[in-house]
């Protein structure tokens, strides 16, 4: 995609690729919640380790909660944006 638009932007990503756990509902009920967290741990902890300006997930369920458990492990703050906003920003089309 970035060749069809011919155009070089700097960005350094980090893929992490595991689940967060909180499949569909099932991270945000009450009675799961805290077991989610938990086992998204990992997925907090390398999303974070890079100190990121932005975070992002292919899961439009796990953005919030991996922001949610970032901060909880007390992991530098990072905005959260869909993946394509990023394409946006990283283009200055703001």
């Amino acid at each position: 995609m970035f060749k069809l638009i011919n155009q070089t932007v700097p960005v350094q990503p980090n893929t992490v690729e595991r689940c967060s756990w909180h499949a569909g509902t099932y991270g945000v009920k009450t009675a799961f919640h805290a077991n989610a967290m938990k086992i998204g741990k990992p997925v907090f902890k390398a999303m974070g380790k890079d100190g990121p300006d932005y975070i992002s997930s292919d899961c439009a369920l796990a953005g919030h909660p991996i922001a949610q458990g970032m901060a909880q492990d007390g992991l530098p703050a990072a905005k959260l944006a869909h993946p394509l906003s990023l394409v946006r920003i990283a283009y200055g089309l703001e």
